[in-house]
């Protein structure tokens, strides 16, 4: 017989608790594929919302009756949280990375290479605070040859054309096949 635990809240915190949850299930799950999910974690939040959902009345409950549909209800509710943190955070991570790629090994001197780095990092904050990411430009042939082949794939698939919609349709993939055969996808694998 597994261990359980009986935790008694009142209602204001069950609420409290089901956000947390959602929030921190959310941060670990919310760019992972479907199968790539940390399945501990939306386990658990899972039943933390079911039993808020089940401490609730049916007036209370209103629209929201199941948990998928309280899911859906606090990524619109508690969405602003997500967007306040990477708005703190974006600026100084994209400095940091910069400042690594541009930067990597500034002499052999720990010191001095760690306080060059860390000056550009300050720099790349203030100029992107101040001029926002417009100053930021992809300087990649790769880059541009696989924009101009997205470009034409959206032309073929969006304007209007003399093309039969068979004719369109042999076309849209013809590119794409060109596209993935010059660029095949990387594998990638996410280990938890």
């Amino acid at each position: 017989m597994k261990d359980k635990i009986n935790l008694e809240l009142n209602k204001k915190d069950l609420k409290i608790l089901a956000e947390l949850s959602f929030i921190g299930d959310w941060m670990v799950n919310c760019v992972r594929l479907h199968d790539d999910r940390v399945k501990k974690y939306r386990r658990v939040c899972d039943v933390i919302l079911k039993q808020y959902l089940n401490s609730l009345s049916e007036k209370e409950k209103g629209d929201v009756k199941t948990v998928e549909e309280l899911h859906d209800y606090y990524m619109d509710e508690l969405g602003e949280y997500a967007e306040y943190y990477d708005e703190k955070t974006l600026i100084p991570r994209i400095s940091k990375i910069l400042a690594e790629i541009n930067y990597p090994d500034c002499g052999e001197n720990f010191m001095m290479s760690h306080g060059i780095q860390g000056s550009a990092e300050h720099t790349y904050e203030e100029m992107l605070e101040r001029d926002g990411f417009g100053i930021l430009k992809v300087d990649s042939p790769e880059f541009v040859d696989r924009m101009e082949m997205s470009k034409e794939y959206w032309r073929v698939a969006y304007e209007k054309s003399d093309l039969s919609e068979e004719e369109r349709m042999e076309k849209l993939k013809a590119l794409a096949e060109v596209k993935h055969k010059k660029y095949p996808k990387k594998e990638t694998s996410n280990k938890d």
